[in-house]
């Protein structure tokens, strides 16, 4: 049976998703970016060639020295984050080119292994794969950053800086439809300058409490959530031209 405190870990783990999913595609599906849950996919792809497509690309093979058999299964992934090609003839998708992988975690308690396990299995595909984190430690009773530091990181930090693409720290959104929709409509502004500078060397942290401390030090592997849609954007471009 479920304990309470795994039931409140998952719906934490919802929220974060659900707010991570909602900035992905309010901001990004003007530029044909949108941002999909893995159950999405599946249910799409039923009734669709172009998400069947989708589907399998994304999934990883599984051997079973048992039988001997080989597997393809999907990885426990939270989002996918997709470009659109369209056929602007006709008027259909032609095909949906995955960007990056994000899973959500709230915080880590030693779970960031399970990111990091799907991560390495992902690696044959190229897609890059990258957490999203409250780091929720530092709202509640033991009011400190599992992060921390690159000098001073712990386990978590180290791991996910040897083995991610990047992790992106979110601030900690009680009301979807309160504080998330005005920092949407502030970014938005950011976001639209941003594109004379190709989405490269912008300051922002609007999706980021970076003034609450305790707060994790960034480098160049630990970031503002705001620069996961600058490198989402920069990843399309580098997919266009190669």
């Amino acid at each position: 049976m479920e304990s309470e405190r795994q039931r409140r870990v998952k719906e934490t783990g919802t929220k974060l998703e659900a707010n991570v999913w909602k900035i992905l595609n309010q901001i990004l599906n003007k530029k044909d970016i949108e941002a999909f849950t893995v159950a999405q996919i599946a249910r799409w792809a039923k009734a669709d060639g172009v998400h069947k497509k989708l589907l399998d690309y994304i999934k990883v093979q599984i051997k079973n020295s048992c039988t001997q058999d080989q597997t393809m299964t999907l990885p426990d992934t939270d989002i996918v984050v997709v470009y659109k090609e369209e056929d602007k003839v006709k008027g259909v998708i032609k095909a949906w080119h995955p960007l990056c992988i994000v899973s959500c975690k709230a915080s880590f308690h030693a779970r960031e292994t399970e990111t990091l396990f799907w991560a390495a299995l992902m690696i044959p595909s190229k897609i890059k794969y990258v957490l999203v984190t409250e780091d929720a430690d530092r709202y509640g009773k033991k009011n400190q950053s599992e992060l921390k530091t690159c000098g001073t990181g712990n386990k978590p930090r180290k791991l996910l800086e040897c083995f991610l693409d990047r992790t992106y720290i979110i601030k900690k959104y009680d009301k979807i439809n309160d504080g998330i929709i005005k920092d949407i409509d502030k970014f938005y502004h950011v976001f639209e300058r941003a594109e004379a500078q190709a989405y490269r060397g912008i300051e922002s942290r609007i999706f980021d409490d970076y003034e609450r401390k305790p707060h994790a030090e960034y480098c160049k592997n630990v970031r503002p959530f705001d620069d996961l849609l600058f490198d989402i954007m920069n990843w399309k471009f580098e997919k266009l031209s190669s």
